[in-house]
């Protein structure tokens, strides 16, 4: 956030290297936490808050990338569905792409060395 918030205040705007750097740093860290939420065990024991919020994360995210597991050509007749685990992995890997992003637009950044 402070990032972001120095490329916004500067004159390089939301349209600078700083800010993709920022941005894309920010959404790998909330798509790692959403990952890891839906990671969590089934049996979690803490605040009823907490529970809630991860039995309806989980709940939330049943049959995401459905599609990803039925493609055309599948030669099963029977389709596939996908668990908030599968929708975990999914998260986990775009989670990466924006880090990576991240990293990719701070090495633009660096400038000569």
């Amino acid at each position: 956030g402070y990032i972001l918030r120095e490329a916004l205040r500067s004159a390089q705007g939301l349209f600078s290297i700083l800010a993709a750097e920022a941005i894309g740093c920010i959404t790998g860290g909330v798509m790692f936490f959403f990952g890891t939420v839906l990671f969590l065990p089934d049996d979690l024991e803490g605040l009823a808050a907490l529970t809630g919020f991860v039995s309806a994360t989980k709940q939330g995210t049943n049959g995401w990338g459905g599609a990803l597991l039925n493609l055309p050509g599948n030669d099963k007749t029977t389709e596939k569905g996908a668990g908030h685990l599968f929708a975990g992995t999914m998260l986990f890997v775009l989670g990466s792409i924006g880090f990576s992003f991240s990293s990719f637009a701070n090495a633009l950044g660096s400038g000569p060395i």
